[in-house]
């Protein structure tokens, strides 16, 4: 009950920002986008390491998803082990194409939120509102 109260209540705050001062938005958004570190220039050094213990891991599971036919799950696990294994060891420039593809704003979210701020704030609003009253009923 308690998780429905915060709820409820972080629903009122950002809808009323997103109401009251949709531009206060843009200094979180600015803060925030910004990139901490990328794994790639961490992992460039241990790439061939990763690389075998991936493949050690991918026959591991494939081993275990053989003895244990019904445990399904291992079956795309050790497939993705094995392919991520490969680029590892053999690969390794085009995992750095990848991060930088991968990398890319595809959906830019903070434009289309201020584009719409009061739709987007009433809904919070009203969201918020059904939460609060679901959390006094349940009380």
């Amino acid at each position: 009950m308690v998780y429905l109260i915060i709820s409820g209540i972080l629903g009122l705050l950002f809808g009323l920002i997103l109401l009251i001062s949709p531009n206060s938005l843009n200094g979180f958004s600015v803060f925030f986008d910004k990139v901490i570190f990328t794994f790639e220039e961490k992992l460039y050094p241990y790439k061939r390491w990763i690389g075998i213990l991936l493949l050690i891991v991918a026959a591991w599971l494939f081993y275990w998803s053989i003895r244990h036919p019904e445990l399904t799950l291992f079956h795309p696990l050790w497939i993705l082990a094995l392919f991520f294994a490969i680029l590892y060891l053999f690969l390794p420039n085009w995992l750095a194409w990848l991060a930088n593809a991968l990398n890319r704003n595809v959906l830019p979210t903070d434009r289309y939120v201020r584009g719409f701020c009061k739709v987007v704030g009433i809904l919070f609003l009203i969201v918020s509102i059904y939460i609060l009253y679901v959390a006094y009923l349940v009380r």
